[in-house]
């Protein structure tokens, strides 16, 4: 049953997260360039995301009919996709948030659905519960919450009103997100596409044996993720401060360089009683294949890192769907060569690849970018 929902919840973090179309960036280097547009040019954003908020809704809906897997997972893909669109609408606020410096009220809304999520979907299962109320434990909670978030986004910024008749306006942003779209895109099926590729060409057994680990890796990106969200603004307002924003980029990329190699190290060698601890003896043999991916944390975290210097700048935004379209190619390969030999094991080591190859590449599109300095800018220390 854990494969089968992980499988379920892969398919809507996919979607979910691919699902923006680059209109997240577009709309926080917007507001951080110029505050006093927000209210325009948030309503022109949000009308954009109800109209992808339906299509993405129709999308999981299509999936689920269409993909060769089992009543159970169907039918929780089904019941997530109306919160996988309301979802896509919370992600929306929480940009918002943090295009306005209130990084925390986003990240409270986060983790206000984490605690309603885990307390419906426990209930539900002790009370004998499977798959398919995990999914209507998602789509209730994103409901709830994100009818508190839009409460809270009128009263600390502005009222959250779409504006539909600002079409000259939405046409822009859909060309200005085209490229990073494309690069969330790529990424989104890259992170998450091991899981589904499992499932189908190794069973849901092994799928559950690997989802164990891939969790953990997917709350680990969290770390460098938390840190981009809040240097990503900073560095888009010093769009035309090419200096200052290399000077604050080295030191994030020192930073997270320092936090990621002991933490893995210490992660590796914990690798068996953490899994023990989260998931219970059944799944000790997802340990080996932690130890393996647990090492990709460095790179996926460098690779963050890297990337917001691209993601920030207008110009230099074009730059990300190569790499993350080159990455694709290479992790998706790498799956399909390395499963069918050695399954979860071939999965781990295809994930590690893949997160390497996503740091280097994105480093060598950032020496480009840096200017003159070139590869000085990605050297961490002081200025």
């Amino acid at each position: 049953d854990f494969g089968r929902f992980s499988l379920a919840f892969s398919i809507v973090q996919m979607l979910l997260v691919a699902g923006d179309l680059g209109l997240h960036n577009t709309v926080l280097r917007k507001i951080a360039l110029q505050p006093g547009d927000s209210p325009l040019v948030f309503s022109v954003f949000l009308a954009l995301k109800l109209r992808l908020a339906l299509l993405l809704l129709a999308a999981a809906a299509l999936i689920a009919l269409l993909l060769p897997v089992s009543g159970p997972t169907r039918a929780c893909l089904l019941v997530m996709a109306p919160g996988l669109a309301a979802h896509s609408l919370l992600l929306g606020l929480g940009i918002g948030f943090q295009a306005h410096g209130k990084l925390y009220l986003g990240a409270a809304s986060s983790f206000l659905l984490i605690l309603v999520q885990a307390g419906a979907g426990s209930a539900g299962l002790l009370a004998g519960g499977g798959v398919v109320w995990l999914g209507w434990a998602y789509t209730l909670a994103v409901l709830l919450v994100l009818a508190f978030t839009a409460a809270l986004f009128g009263r600390r910024i502005h009222p959250p009103a779409p504006g539909w008749e600002t079409r000259g306006l939405g046409r822009e942003f859909l060309r200005e997100s085209l490229a990073p779209g494309l690069g969330v895109l790529f990424e989104a099926v890259t992170a998450r596409v091991a899981i589904t590729l499992v499932a189908l060409l190794a069973g849901a057994h092994a799928a559950g044996l690997f989802a164990a680990p891939a969790r953990l890796m997917g709350v680990l990106r969290n770390v460098p993720q938390a840190g981009a969200s809040a240097v990503l603004p900073a560095l888009a307002a010093r769009a035309e401060q090419p200096r200052a924003a290399v000077r604050l980029f080295r030191r994030f990329f020192a930073l997270v360089l320092g936090l990621s190699l002991p933490l893995a190290a210490l992660l590796f060698l914990l690798s068996e009683p953490l899994i023990r601890l989260v998931f219970g003896a059944a799944y000790a043999g997802s340990a080996p294949v932690l130890q393996v991916m647990i090492w990709s944390f460095v790179p996926l975290s460098l690779a963050v890192a890297t990337s917001q210097l691209l993601l920030s700048q207008g110009r230099r935004v074009r730059r990300v769907p190569w790499v993350t379209g080159a990455v694709l190619l290479v992790t998706l390969a790498a799956h399909l060569l390395l499963i069918p030999r050695w399954g979860v094991m071939g999965a781990a080591a295809a994930f590690l690849l893949g997160e390497t190859v996503s740091f280097l590449l994105f480093a060598l599109a950032a020496r480009a970018a840096a200017g003159p300095r070139g590869p000085a800018a990605l050297t961490p220390g002081p200025e």
